[in-house]
């Protein structure tokens, strides 16, 4: 069985982190969401794509490596999860309709009080017992799109953004 992949890759790859939080939050604050699609949005300004895209590039090789992919094309396509204190979204979903290996990428996690505020409980099946991981900023984490998986809540006015990507 397919194991999940945690660690921190920092930000060595993005040209201007700043920008890509201040441009997410301010999509995240104008986007109408649509209940039956869900609580992210694609990121597709050109200049937060342009950024991203070596990020995707550092999971994209991972993919291949750790999932046998065969694809040698990237798709390039990011979406964002952003969530604090006013707005919160905690599904048990997978991604195995539209993928077969997931990346979350941790632009910021909030301080918080509770260990588990901000935090992604992931299952290798949906009988399987729950693992609970804490990312921190700067965190990638791999795991195939059939486990189950959903993000904790925070409870803090600063944001918890994570840019979410698919491969095939």
């Amino acid at each position: 069985m397919l194991n999940i992949i945690h660690y921190n890759v920092g930000f060595d790859w993005c040209s201007n982190d700043l920008y890509l939080k201040e441009n997410i939050i301010s999509n995240h604050l104008s986007h109408h969401y649509c209940m039956s699609v869900g609580k992210n949005f694609e990121v597709t300004d050109h200049a937060s794509k342009t950024i991203l895209k070596p990020l995707f590039d550092i999971v994209f090789e991972l993919f291949k490596r750790d999932y046998d992919l065969k694809d040698e094309n990237p798709n390039y396509k990011f979406w964002s999860f952003v969530s604090n204190k006013k707005r919160n979204a905690n599904v048990m979903h997978d991604h195995k309709r539209t993928s077969t290996a997931n990346a979350v990428f941790y632009l910021n996690v909030p301080e918080t009080k509770n260990e588990k505020e901000g935090g992604l409980i992931i299952k290798k099946s949906p009988s399987s017992k729950e693992i609970f991981l804490k990312p921190k900023t700067g965190d990638l984490i791999i795991f195939p799109s059939s486990y189950p998986h959903k993000p904790l809540p925070v409870y803090t006015d600063d944001y918890r953004i994570s840019i979410n990507m698919e491969s095939i």
